[in-house]
């Protein structure tokens, strides 16, 4: 049975290096978010960035993506401001992508008036997966209730 915790106390664990963040994406599988993140930062010359505008961005999210308000708040401006997310290309027409990190600071980015945000865009083929996946003790809860059952949200697909 999983813990459910903030986004905040999770997120603590990954910079303590006790926990890795992993995205689930119904369709199109796993990603290791802390790896392709430690990859882009050390190969920024094999990662491509594209900016994204915000306001379709945080329209998107707020329509299909769970959040939390706490998290949005507390982030330190630093990273909010200068830490890029991550996106997988999808191939086109249209050109799509899912957003597989920086939900939080988009919104916040976007809360202290900021028209876009920087995204490493990986193409599905430098995806890391994770080759072992072992179902961690922690979800922060990026669960709905649905008819009485607890369901997971799907991606996030917005045109890019």
């Amino acid at each position: 049975m999983q813990k459910v915790i903030t986004k905040t106390e999770l997120m603590q664990l990954v910079i303590d290096g006790k926990n890795e963040e992993v995205f689930e994406d119904t369709e199109m599988g796993m990603f290791a978010v802390t790896r392709m993140r430690k990859f882009a930062f050390e190969n920024q010359n094999k990662v491509k960035f594209i900016l994204v505008d915000l306001p379709s961005l945080v329209e998107a999210i707020k329509k299909f993506r769970v959040y939390e308000e706490e998290r949005i708040n507390t982030l330190n401006e630093n990273s909010w401001r200068n830490d890029p997310g991550i996106l997988i290309l999808h191939p086109g027409p249209p050109v799509a992508h899912t957003i597989i990190d920086g939900t939080h600071r988009a919104l916040r980015r976007f809360k202290e008036g900021c028209k876009d945000m920087l995204f490493w865009a990986f193409d599905p083929s430098q995806a890391i997966i994770p080759l072992i996946y072992v179902e961690s003790q922690y979800d922060w809860g990026d669960e709905i209730i649905e008819n009485g059952e607890i369901v997971k949200r799907g991606a996030l697909n917005v045109p890019s």
